[in-house]
């Protein structure tokens, strides 16, 4: 045995090296618009198929919500090349396949994963899925029964009704579009006519992508990716997205509410709307990096809640989407320590957002995590399926390939930015799930649970005074008697929320531009004057507002003032000038 110790221990350190190596993934898109991706993996022989559709919740309306889930379960029946569900599971059985499907907001999934020896065969059988269903009326009712069913347990799950409290608050009439479960009557009056059309709709191949990942040959599953899934047999159709969806509705207020069911337990959940790939892809990255923080057992975050017996099985997290991105918290309060779990969370917030919370080891921790995920990812090649698939219809192919990069360039500073636009003082949705002894006993309800402001902040507010421009304009002026610098701040309501993807970035360029002169002062001059007044200058463009920064001290304060304001007032936007703020800007994104 102690022969074998050495060859064992280099076995080990081997390992991680081999699965740090990126895979290498082919992308091929048909001249029917889909897209097809393949892995080689001669690790083991056997090879997944997998089928991913841009559909789910998010595509559905009041009317539909729910069809991409029962399409899902009608997937695996029969179709024109075995018409029963016999024949199909006789052919499951003869070809050694293992399948599954999913169904979430933003994508659905089908993948067989079979011996490779059995990989055109198994090609076959998922073209004759996907492109000849039947939606047989018999099995078909009995498929309804089974996703009510599903639709039963979920509603035996009393933390259930917390999330969908959480999101109907979050969302309105618009819940159903994070709803991937779907509503009862839509599922139970669905028909083969009602599939049909959704199939028409969404399943075209200009809306799909085929990834295959295994023990395969790239050129043979090429060939029969165009011969099965090409032009010749499968049309490509009009774009469904072609009309943009209505902008999910912005969470205009804190709101808190409290849900009675029979449970021992006392849950706290929060939401907040977070960063999109549509409106703030960088933020994104943070959002994965920060995350995976708050996950370490050792870190601040887990052993605030874990050593102050405040709460177990805590949670506080990001999942990406192309649209309506979530920050999602949960605890499992102790004690009936409702109010204190709130209040630490929201304390613990406000101190993310200031230097020291995390240190530059937490932050390569974090990173580090994130490769080892991204490793053990891509070790079976069906999670590798699966993950590609979801960047594919959440993202791109290209932030697949981008991600580690991205976020092994996120800085404190950035973690502490992303606090501020997304966290602090923003809108939240509070939810407790109790019983209803808990809830008289510890006096829950929607005004007790809603955030208080501290006596601070309340003592605070008291020295402000509010008030308004003869031209609108809110002004909110604060007084610090001995104070040796005054300090002005304009805040500007819209941001990269309001804006198509084609304009993202229109914002910084005008901020960064207006403060480049005057008609009245030129650029140089104006920077010079500010300088001789001690006067500095800041700009930040946010998710949804936009602010402009000036301090100097006391003495030079308004005359930095009236050339600040005259920027804004009559900007000089010089050509050369915005060019040069363009090119600086281009510069940054492409370091």
């Amino acid at each position: 045995m102690r022969a074998l110790a050495p060859s064992l221990a280099l076995l080990l350190l081997a390992a991680p090296l081999a699965s740090a190596q990126e895979p290498q993934i082919h992308h091929t898109r048909l001249k029917n618009g889909l897209d097809v991706l393949i892995v080689e993996k001669h690790n083991a022989p056997l090879v997944t198929v997998e089928v991913a559709v841009k559909t789910g919740s998010f595509t559905e309306t009041p009317d539909t919500n729910g069809l991409s889930h029962l399409y899902e379960h009608m997937f695996f029946k029969g179709n024109a090349a075995l018409p029963t569900q016999d024949r199909y599971m006789a052919r499951v059985r003869e070809l050694g396949i293992s399948f599954n499907g999913t169904t979430s907001t933003e994508r659905v999934n089908y993948f067989f994963t079979l011996p490779s020896r059995n990989f055109a065969a198994g090609m076959h059988f998922m073209a004759d899925a996907l492109l000849r269903p039947l939606f047989n009326m018999d099995e078909l009712r009995a498929e309804r029964k089974v996703v009510i069913g599903e639709y039963d347990r979920n509603e035996a799950t009393p933390t259930h009704f917390l999330r969908r409290g959480l999101r109907e608050q979050l969302y309105g009439d618009q819940a159903y579009r994070k709803n991937p479960l779907g509503e009862r009557k839509v599922i139970l009056s669905a028909t083969q006519e009602t599939m049909h059309r959704f199939r028409e709709r969404f399943y075209v191949p200009n809306n799909s992508c085929l990834l295959i990942v295994g023990d395969v040959n790239l050129t043979e599953a090429r060939v029969l990716a165009e011969r099965l899934f090409g032009p010749r047999r499968w049309k490509a159709g009009p774009d469904p997205h072609r009309v943009p969806c209505e902008p999910l509705p912005r969470l205009a207020e804190t709101k808190a509410f409290v849900t009675v069911q029979d449970t021992p337990l006392v849950v706290l959940g929060a939401r907040w709307p977070g960063p999109d790939v549509g409106r703030d892809e960088r933020a994104t990255f943070v959002a994965d990096v920060w995350g995976t923080l708050l996950s370490l057992p050792h870190g601040r975050f887990q052993r605030t809640f874990r050593d102050g017996a405040l709460a177990d099985r805590v949670r506080f997290g990001y999942y990406t989407q192309r649209e309506g991105g979530e920050l999602d918290f949960t605890g499992v309060v102790r004690e009936g320590k409702v109010f204190q779990v709130r209040d630490t969370l929201l304390a613990e917030i406000a101190a993310m957002a200031e230097a020291g919370y995390w240190s530059e080891a937490d932050l390569e921790l974090a990173k580090r995590s994130l490769r080892i995920s991204r490793a053990y990812e891509a070790e079976s090649g069906a999670d590798l399926a699966h993950t590609l698939s979801f960047w594919w219809a959440s993202s791109s192919l290209d932030y697949y390939r981008r991600y580690l990069k991205e976020t092994a360039s996120v800085t404190l500073d950035d973690l502490r930015t992303f606090v501020r636009n997304y966290l602090v003082g923003r809108p939240m949705v509070l939810g407790a799930l109790v019983n209803e002894a808990n809830r008289t006993k510890l006096e829950l309800s929607p005004e007790s649970l809603a955030p208080q402001a501290a006596s601070s902040a309340d003592a605070a507010a008291s020295l402000v005074e509010s008030f308004r421009l003869a031209n609108g304009v809110r002004v909110l002026f604060r007084r610090e008697p001995g104070a040796a610098v005054s300090a002005l701040q304009l805040c500007f309501d819209g941001g990269s929320l309001d804006l198509k993807p084609e304009h993202q970035g229109v914002d910084q360029l005008l901020l960064s531009a207006l403060l480049d002169g005057s008609t009245r002062t030129p650029r140089d001059k104006l920077q010079a004057k500010l300088v001789a007044l001690g006067a500095r200058t800041s700009r930040d463009v946010n998710y949804d507002y936009a602010r402009l920064s000036l301090a100097a001290p006391r003495e030079g304060f308004f005359s930095a003032l009236q050339l600040v304001s005259e920027c804004l007032r009559q900007p000089a936007l010089d050509p050369d000038h915005v060019a040069q703020r363009r090119s600086q800007m281009l510069t940054s994104l492409g370091s």
